[in-house]
């Protein structure tokens, strides 16, 4: 039998239209629900965790597919396999469309069931598509379909995470440029004024490579002729610089970087602010307050948006989330910290203001969003009365 239940996120005809490689109009997606049973998601993670609850006169809405074809259901298959879904066999309630009326058993894609007392809510179809969950698993199933002829099931699953890091950054992207968050008034182009040839996914592991033939449109009004360009695909990124008010103090941390070790440096220990992704579904906000405590063992009471903007435009898709977070250091010492599961190995040094300025003057710090904190800081310090309120 060729009919597959696909429910929850799965449940997408966007999305099922991409894996099928066929227009829509040539499926035949039918309602139906997966009876006594709820998807959750844990509380505490991000939308693309989903457990399997079983809940009696509760339903799954999903989408069952009529004779899905061999190559659909292992495109399907894969895909869902790399978000934690595996193919078993279900009762499902097909509903009157399918014109069954009655409860039948039927291939279906589901998540692992939760954990004993495991605490979980349940999957709003309507909040993940206006919340913009479904656009992001899309993008998401775009760059994974790129490297589908090389990458296993187990691979796709490990390789999830970064993939739809990147969607959640595109995703971010276009509601900050709705919103005039980048170049506000300033930008007279806009995407409409790039006409893209081609477009390629040679490379995706933890970061991933774009390549395109495209066309653009010219200062003086006509398209330029077509012009080959890459792009290096990372993530947003939280940046923040801890700062004492009281004690006109900072934090900073160091650790290995690959990045100076990759282009040669003698020494790819670095000092910078602490950093790292946003996660799919987290404010930046709620980011840095996380990646301080991971980091740093250190609660910031307030965040003071610095920056937010591309270090490298003509490159990276890499975007900056950069913000002083005023804080109490004086039951922080220098120490080693870091997410033993993520090889952190990350040393605290506090240091006061006048030394970090110091350095930065001196040309001893040699990442760029510290050198941009720590004069943002500068400035903002000389306005202050030195308890973090305005001295106006």
């Amino acid at each position: 039998m060729d009919d597959l239940f696909c429910p929850g996120p799965l449940a997408d005809p966007a999305l099922l239209e991409m894996l099928s490689a066929r227009p829509i109009g040539d499926l035949a997606l039918h309602e139906a629900r997966l009876p006594d049973h709820l998807i959750c998601t844990p509380e505490g993670e991000g939308p693309f965790r989903w457990h399997l609850v079983p809940r009696k006169g509760a339903g799954v809405p999903g989408i069952l597919i009529r004779a899905a074809g061999k190559d659909f259901r292992a495109r399907l298959e894969w895909f869902a396999a790399g978000l934690g879904f595996r193919r078993t066999s279900a009762i499902i309630d097909p509903g009157r469309e399918a014109g069954e009326g009655r409860v039948c058993e039927a291939a279906a894609l589901l998540p692992p069931e939760a954990g004993a007392g495991e605490e979980c809510r349940p999957f709003d179809p309507a909040q993940w598509r206006a919340g913009g969950a479904a656009a992001i698993l899309r993008r998401a199933c775009e760059e994974a379909l790129s490297c589908r002829d090389h990458v296993k099931p187990e691979e796709l699953a490990r390789k999830m995470p970064f993939i739809l890091g990147r969607a959640a950054a595109w995703w971010r992207a276009r509601g900050e440029d709705a919103q005039g968050g980048e170049n506000a008034g300033d930008c007279r182009f806009s995407r409409e004024d790039v006409a893209v040839l081609s477009h390629d996914w040679p490379y995706c592991n933890f970061f991933a490579v774009q390549e395109f033939e495209l066309r653009f449109r010219r200062f003086g009004g006509a398209m330029s002729a077509p012009v080959p360009r890459a792009a290096f695909t990372g993530y947003d990124a939280v940046i923040v610089l801890p700062y004492d008010p009281a004690r006109d103090e900072v934090l900073v941390v160091e650790q290995f970087r690959m990045g100076p070790f990759a282009r040669g440096a003698r020494c790819p220990w670095v000092l910078e602010p602490v950093a790292g992704h946003v996660d799919p579904g987290e404010s930046p906000e709620a980011a840095g307050l996380r990646e301080a405590r991971e980091e740093a063992g250190l609660e910031i009471r307030r965040l003071i948006p610095i920056s937010r903007s591309y270090p490298s435009p003509g490159a990276s898709t890499e975007f900056y989330y950069i913000f002083l977070g005023l804080c109490d250091l004086s039951g922080i010492g220098e120490g080693i910290g870091g997410k033993a599961g993520e090889h952190e190995d990350i040393r605290r040094h506090i240091l006061p203001f006048a030394r970090l300025m110091e350095m930065v003057e001196r040309g001893e710090i040699n990442v760029t969003p510290l050198v941009l904190a720590a004069l943002w800081l500068a400035r903002w310090r000389g306005r202050q009365d030195g308890t973090g309120a305005k001295a106006d």
